[in-house]
């Protein structure tokens, strides 16, 4: 009897020195009077973060945290003991200031890989149409030429642009009456930017069934950027805040808390109200001139890209912020710039190939 109560003591001070927390020296300071000090071995428990987004383009992202007592200064952890080691997917990587422009917010939604895209298929859908058309010496289309990436950007600025100089028709921005406007005209001369507007797609005709198929989706032709602007548009609020927009679930735990971004919170202030949204989009973008409905579904998506910058922007510049206005036609002045940049440089190769012709044949 005497020796189970014995045993029994011996297990409960067994227990009471597991109990107690370990001690090693710090390793983060080398001096003596910093090796002296020591920190408790923390405890780490699990943390598993999950994306808002169940779709498919959802981006996993986890990380262990280091639980430590809150009398321990992070500054007193070793090095070798990381507070996060955080692992994110893959993705853009937003590293803009308040110091950034306007136009690198705007690259940011409307990049190189959906320029791209509209250059191949623009081009491609002239190049189908010359050949299944029988073209006059008169029509525009025997002037066509390859778009290129930075014209297909400076044909989007004119548009923004439209949208904010108002005109009844295409044609009375090239007129040269006492009312023109030059910055049209320098900017394209009315075919060019009329033979843009026509062959302007985003798919390959031949991927799409006619009206009346079985099979036929009127919605194939604005699809790609409609995905992209999805696409981009959740990549950049996953990564570019540094309040991402996760939710937390504890081990052992059935609750979940939830993390909304303030860019979030700024967006749906703008978008609560469908005629205050559409009252924004219209004041930039002017969808009457186009035939096409796909064509007007795919305008509107870009000024809703626009608008996403000029809402991002907004939340990362500390300073007080440009309005819509000014963003967009700061944005327009940067491609226009680039744009006059290049012109000039092809007049000049064009001049010289002329002078050197004419002396030929002198």
């Amino acid at each position: 009897m005497y020796s189970g109560r014995r045993d029994d003591s011996k297990a409960m001070d067994t227990k009471k020195k597991r109990t107690k927390s370990s001690w090693r020296p710090n390793s983060t300071s080398e001096s003596d009077d910093s090796s002296s000090k020591i920190v408790p071995v923390s405890k780490r428990r699990r943390i598993d973060v999950f994306d808002t987004s169940s779709s498919e383009n959802s981006i996993p992202c986890s990380f262990i945290c280091s639980a430590t007592s809150a009398s321990t200064s992070i500054n007193d952890i070793g090095e070798q003991e990381n507070l996060f080691s955080f692992t994110e997917g893959t993705g853009p990587q937003p590293s803009l200031t308040n110091k950034s422009k306007p136009i690198d917010y705007f690259n940011l939604f409307i990049d190189s890989f959906l320029l791209t895209l509209m250059v191949r298929e623009t081009n491609k859908y002239a190049e189908q149409l010359i050949k299944s058309r029988k073209i006059t010496q008169r029509s525009r289309m025997k002037l066509w030429k390859p778009v290129t990436l930075l014209e297909i950007k400076a044909f989007i600025a004119v548009l923004l642009e439209m949208g904010i100089t108002r005109r009844p028709t295409i044609f009375s921005y090239w007129t040269e009456n006492s009312r023109s406007i030059p910055w049209f005209s320098k900017m394209f001369s009315r075919n060019r930017f009329q033979l843009i507007y026509q062959c302007f797609h985003l798919v390959d005709n031949k991927e799409c069934f006619p009206p009346g198929h079985e099979k036929y989706d009127p919605c194939l032709k604005f699809m790609p950027i409609v995905e992209h602007a999805n696409r981009v548009s959740k990549l950049i609020l996953t990564h570019a805040s540094n309040d991402n927009t996760i939710v937390i679930k504890k081990r052992n735990e059935n609750e979940r808390s939830g993390a909304k971004p303030y860019i979030g919170d700024s967006y749906d202030s703008y978008m609560r109200g469908v005629g205050k949204s559409d009252k924004m989009l219209y004041v930039y973008l002017d969808e009457r001139r186009t035939v096409k409905y796909w064509k007007k579904i795919t305008f509107h998506i870009i000024a809703r890209m626009v608008l996403n910058s000029y809402l991002f922007y907004k939340e990362v510049s500390k300073k007080k912020p440009m309005t819509r206005l000014e963003f967009t036609s700061s944005i327009i002045s940067e491609i226009e710039h680039e744009w006059m940049q290049v012109k000039k440089q092809h007049m000049v190769v064009y001049d010289y190939l002329k002078k050197s012709n004419y002396e030929r044949k002198l």
